[in-house]
């Protein structure tokens, strides 16, 4: 995890980078398939089974369903194992536990915030240093969470699977 810590430490000393990320922004780079992850739990392996379902969905504001956004993405995927989140990234950022760049796993949230330093995107970290997300111009898609679109805003990671879930 030291990789995701250094990517993390780059992001957030990054004086270049300027755009900011939100739900509506289009991503700049084309979407990834989802990576294979290993000595994971079974229930990180059923969070990327519903990740998975996912993948190529629409995008819409307010979406839990056919189409969805970023937090209702994330919403419908834990609801699949048996979870039930806030429905607002703000609220899932506010309620999740805090967790150190370093120590991310496979079904942790990655929240980031807007110029005007508000919550207003979340993605699933799905490993190998990748996210899953819903953005506005390609629906669910799974981006290097070192592309430039998810550089800026990085607010912080939490966790809402049992720690005792966590390989």
């Amino acid at each position: 995890m030291n990789s995701l810590r250094t990517i993390f430490s780059a992001i957030l000393s990054s004086a270049l980078v300027v755009l900011m990320i939100g739900c509506s922004s289009a991503p700049t780079k084309n979407s990834v398939a989802l990576p294979s992850v290993s000595d994971i739990s079974p229930l990180q392996k059923k969070v990327i089974a519903a990740a998975k379902k996912r993948l190529g969905a629409p995008y819409c504001y307010g979406g839990t369903a056919k189409c969805m956004d970023c937090s209702g993405l994330i919403v419908t995927i834990y609801q699949d194992i048996g979870i039930t989140l806030p429905r607002t990234s703000a609220q899932q950022f506010s309620t999740g536990k805090y967790i150190e760049p370093d120590e991310a796993t496979v079904g942790d949230l990655i929240f980031f915030r807007n110029k005007s330093g508000n919550i207003n995107h979340v993605g699933l970290y799905v490993g190998d240093n990748k996210l899953l997300h819903a953005s506005s111009s390609k629906g669910v898609i799974v981006q290097p969470l070192n592309d430039p679109y998810l550089a800026n805003g990085f607010a912080g990671i939490r966790r809402f699977l049992p720690d005792n879930a966590i390989n």
